[in-house]
């Protein structure tokens, strides 16, 4: 009876191991990477719309992602010998160019040939332009996804900014843009310090990188609208299964140094992105299932076992 009870433990317990075993193998599933797009613009028939809170866009390939936005706006303010950052929720706009900013602390414009006013000379977008000839404040939208994510691509309209930086109210088409993501904003969260600006956007690009470029210049109306349309590719599907996704992305006109880096006022309404997302394979999940299925069995027929030996 002992070398019976024994030989049935080492069963069991062979059984168990087993089936952590095929959990295991389950448990580092690989993933396969998904491509979702999400269009930001409004039809032709839709009337532009604005909120001061967010709107929910829902990915044109796969019903099962959505894209939560709102706008925001960060200006420089000098306290003493020291540049804080007053950060305030914007109203967010959707146009039929894509997704915009406006906010009275650059959309209230003054330069050296009159003002525009609140909303005027196209600053309802996403632009790096002062109240005030060449004063500075950043808009940027904040997205956040119903998973985590890496960015691909992005879609720009820019359709001119009142240039502050060279005092005149002349549009000038530009697209440099910063991006980078981070935990997600809270509105009322009205301060932000130099190190939070720079923690949301790590990374810098000017308009002409798109054609291989070398230095930040105008963008480029390709077919002579007046309007100039960009994609931007940022990364690739690889990027989903290498740590670097996340549910908050950042876009925002440049907040390099000297405006994008030119000195010319960026401007533009964000028009798509396209992400990438990664979830296990279907297969893996059975390879889960079955091994968590094997682990449960094993340890109910070993408690059977037990009520029947005592």
């Amino acid at each position: 009876m002992l070398l019976y009870r024994l030989s049935a433990f080492y069963r069991r317990l062979a059984c168990v191991a087993a089936s952590f075993g095929l959990f295991a193998v389950a448990a580092p599933a690989s993933a396969a990477v998904f491509p979702y797009g999400f269009d930001f613009t409004a039809s032709s028939s839709n009337a532009e719309k604005l909120t001061s809170g967010s709107f929910i866009f829902t990915s044109t390939t796969n019903p099962a992602m959505t894209a939560t936005v709102t706008a925001w706006n960060v200006t420089p303010q000098v306290s003493g010998n020291a540049t804080v950052y007053k950060l305030t929720q914007a109203t967010l706009g959707y146009f039929q160019g894509g997704l915009g900013v406006t906010s009275t602390a650059n959309d209230n414009l003054t330069t050296s040939s009159g003002s525009c006013g609140v909303g005027a000379c196209n600053t309802h977008q996403l632009d790096n332009m002062g109240s005030t000839a060449n004063s500075k404040s950043y808009d940027f939208l904040q997205i956040t996804f119903s998973a985590p994510v890496t960015v691909g691509s992005v879609e720009f309209n820019a359709f001119g900014s009142a240039n502050a930086a060279l005092s005149s109210n002349t549009a000038v088409l530009d697209d440099d843009f910063s991006y980078g993501k981070g935990t997600a904003l809270v509105a009322g969260n009205n301060n932000a310090t130099l190190s939070t600006l720079a923690g949301l956007f790590q990374t810098n690009v000017g308009s002409n990188a798109a054609y291989g470029g070398a230095t930040n210049t105008s963008c480029q109306d390709l077919n002579g609208d007046g309007v100039c349309n960009n994609v931007f590719t940022l990364s690739n599907a690889n990027s989903a299964t290498a740590n670097s996704a996340s549910s908050n992305w950042y876009i925002a006109a440049s907040i390099a140094d000297n405006y994008g880096g030119d000195g010319i006022v960026d401007g533009f309404k964000l028009a798509s992105v396209n992400v990438y997302a990664a979830v296990p394979e279907p297969a893996s999940w059975s390879m889960m299932i079955l091994g968590f299925g094997a682990i449960g069995a094993a340890l109910r027929r070993r408690n059977r076992v037990g009520v029947l030996a005592d």
